[in-house]
């Protein structure tokens, strides 16, 4: 449930469709607020309406994708950003987000091609790495998956879920210190799962 705010900016924008029913900026606002208060089918429909007024609206394209995916939706997703990516090939952001869809899906190779431009694009993108981890995870390349935690780790050094995803992956490899030297560490940044799991893997011979 959304806070007076966002309920009085969804009135205000209301009142500019009345007024101005091609009104673009006001169904992308709209969709923002409707997003805000979990009303998804709304905002889906006012981006629907965005991308209606401007077909070469990416982030229209983007932010539809987000709430098709939060919705299940996940193929619909991917075409939202499959033409995001289209419109702007430079767009990081969707690439990631189609990464991500694409996880979702089981299809980690071509998630990883994702996660590889997104990060050409931008390597600095914390987010990234640490989906592009988890999609080698999925495919049995360990290595390579630890190698992009330490790199999310590096970018963002208080990133609790990839030091307990770390963690878990080197524990997968037999890596019993290594894996519960970075459960330990994620259970001191917040990741309250860790301790619970340090506690098997201590208990183990």
């Amino acid at each position: 449930m959304g806070n007076l705010y966002d309920l009085n900016n969804l009135d205000k924008f209301n009142k500019e469709i009345q007024a101005n029913p091609k009104d673009a900026n006001a169904y992308f606002n709209r969709a923002i607020v409707k997003s805000k208060l979990d009303d998804l089918i709304g905002a889906i429909d006012d981006y629907s309406k965005v991308i209606e007024f401007n077909p070469r609206d990416a982030e229209a394209y983007n932010n539809r994708g987000l709430l098709y995916k939060k919705a299940g939706e996940i193929n619909l997703a991917v075409k939202d950003f499959t033409k995001a990516i289209e419109i702007d090939p430079n767009d990081e952001n969707a690439y990631h987000n189609r990464g991500n869809s694409k996880s979702k899906l089981g299809q980690f190779k071509e998630a990883i091609l994702d996660y590889n431009k997104a990060i050409d694009i931008n390597p600095k993108v914390r987010n990234s790495h640490h989906g592009r981890a988890t999609a080698k995870d999925n495919i049995g390349d360990k290595i390579g998956a630890i190698e992009d935690y330490t790199k999310a780790i590096e970018i963002n050094p208080i990133d609790a879920n990839s030091y307990y995803d770390r963690g878990i992956t080197k524990a997968s490899m037999g890596d019993k210190i290594g894996a519960c030297t970075d459960l330990n560490k994620a259970g001191e940044l917040g990741n309250a799962k860790a301790y619970d799991l340090l506690k098997i893997y201590d208990t183990k011979e």
